[in-house]
């Protein structure tokens, strides 16, 4: 679902949500006829539309993605996504907020055991490159669930959210 912004951008329905203290709703409903005005700047994004959802994307080559592998400190960053067991990058709702200060997200491959922070999800890493890129699951999605709660995708070299 979208929300059309009064300067014609849109964002999704959860951050109109997270942000609809700052916002002046006109009104609502299932056709979503709702004013906001809490500026959130979409410069960076562009609209994807999948069925009845309205998502944003920004490509994964954006978010300085990197290949990761664990180690018994932590983790350490590998050349290629066939030595991976990991992929790092910057979070995109954050990233299309302000990119200086966006955090990381780290999601393992399955074959990470569940024992090793982050968790409790593991996500298949498919595709060639960060072009391609393609995290899947069960759900495919990824949460996060605190700071600032992202919830979305990554499909075919693009975050969605």
């Amino acid at each position: 679902m979208e929300i059309t912004k009064t300067n014609g951008q849109h964002h999704t329905l959860n951050e109109w949500l997270h942000h609809k203290n700052r916002c002046n709703i006109s009104k609502y409903g299932r056709n979503l006829g709702v004013q906001c005005t809490c500026g959130l700047d979409d410069a960076l994004m562009s609209t994807y539309t999948s069925g009845a959802a309205t998502m944003k994307t920004v490509e994964f080559s954006q978010l300085e993605p990197q290949y990761v592998t664990p180690t018994p400190d932590g983790f350490q960053t590998v050349d290629t996504i066939e030595a991976a067991q990991g992929v790092m990058f910057l979070c995109p709702k954050c990233y299309s907020i302000d990119p200086e200060s966006a955090h990381y997200i780290l999601c393992w491959s399955p074959s990470v055991p569940r024992n090793i922070l982050p968790g409790p999800g593991r996500w298949a890493i498919e595709g060639t490159n960060f072009s391609d890129i393609t995290l899947k699951a069960p759900s495919s999605s990824i949460a996060i669930s605190h700071g600032c709660m992202w919830h979305g995708f990554v499909q075919n070299g693009k975050a969605l959210f």
